[in-house]
């Protein structure tokens, strides 16, 4: 069977969000029927015809730069939250921060080559990095194109720290975006933390007119790797493409990290990991994975973005499933048990 395109799962789903009257309605089923025709085919072959137009090199404004989908970068490793299986490591306590001018400097070995379609401004927790507001100026600076969406991603709790960040936001046409870690149910002093967050992003948004978007980041929680802290293990499915066609991180966390590319968030923060906690000799294949260094070719960027799964892919789940995530503001010495063992009501307690 073939696999379904991004293009197509994204319709299916705003497609099961109507009401299932009106999909079986007269006119429900005359839209159905429109999108599997060939008049269907022939509109979404044009649409990405048009796109492909659109980023070509040739184009004034591209010069000879490549349309890539989507980069994200650290400013800071370093996190206030501690939520279990993160697939970035952040959720073990590292070090590390990008000073902006180092940032700069990252980003200009690979900005007159790349146009991402969206850039993600991440961590770590960014809003922990004192140099906030400057770097979201940076980045628009360096990733000018209008094509390029810019994102801030937050956890919310830390917002009040960057009295100056509304006006950066507005006026680099970034947006923030919030992830909710849990709910009220699960880690009420969490959410309460989250509420101040959230009542002052939206008064951001009110005063100021920046663009918000608060997304679930709990619901569908997933592990990429088993345990926590020197103990983690790989899953070893044997199955790297059917890993990769379920990717925990969703095929395009492609990472700027230590001035290369990285195919993935996981694969590129196990190096943190294992200089930390020197790991278990599993990790040594796919710790012997090799990004994209400055000096490549465009042939060799346009490879790696087309690249689907590949070895390093293998150390993921093929077959991930959600799971109960435990309060994120709880100390990291809880994650040595296992959630079946403890469950999560009574360490919310023991948080304090």
């Amino acid at each position: 069977m073939a696999r379904e395109s991004n293009w197509g799962i994204a319709l299916r789903r705003l497609w099961e969000t109507f009401p299932e009257g009106v999909r079986e309605s007269v006119a429900g089923r005359l839209l159905r029927s429109c999108y599997r025709s060939r008049a269907g085919h022939l509109l979404r072959g044009g649409y990405r015809l048009a796109r492909r137009l659109r980023e070509h090199p040739a184009l004034p404004g591209n010069g000879s730069r490549i349309t890539v989908p989507h980069l994200e970068v650290h400013i800071t490793h370093k996190c206030n939250l501690s939520c279990e299986g993160c697939l970035h490591f952040t959720n073990h306590r590292h070090e590390g921060t990008l000073s902006a001018a180092e940032l700069r400097k990252t980003m200009a070995l690979w900005n007159t080559r790349l146009i991402p379609r969206s850039f993600a401004i991440l961590g770590g927790e960014p809003c922990m990095h004192r140099e906030l507001v400057d770097i979201v100026y940076l980045t628009r600076k360096m990733w000018p194109h209008p094509r390029t969406r810019i994102e801030l991603v937050t956890n919310g709790l830390l917002l009040h720290l960057h009295p100056g960040l509304p006006q950066a936001l507005v006026d680099t046409e970034t947006e923030l975006a919030i992830s909710v870690h849990s709910d009220a149910a699960t880690a009420p002093k969490y959410q309460e933390k989250l509420s101040r967050g959230l009542e002052l992003a939206r008064k951001w948004e009110r005063e100021h007119g920046i663009s918000l978007n608060v997304g679930d980041s709990f619901n569908e929680w997933s592990l990429g790797y088993k345990g926590s802290g020197a103990g983690i293990m790989p899953f070893e499915d044997g199955d790297p493409r059917k890993s990769w066609d379920h990717c925990v991180t969703g095929q395009e966390c492609f990472q700027l990290f230590e001035d290369h590319l990285w195919k993935c968030a996981p694969a590129a923060y196990l190096r943190l990991q294992d200089r930390k906690y020197d790991l278990s000799e599993k990790w040594n294949p796919y710790l012997q994975y090799r990004p994209l260094g400055p000096e490549c070719s465009d042939r060799e960027i346009a490879e790696f973005f087309k690249r689907k799964s590949e070895p390093v892919c293998g150390m993921c789940p093929s077959n991930p499933q959600t799971f109960f995530k435990r309060n994120p503001l709880l100390p990291v010495r809880f994650y040595k048990t296992p959630p079946s063992v403890a469950p999560a009501e009574g360490l919310t307690q023991s948080a304090g």
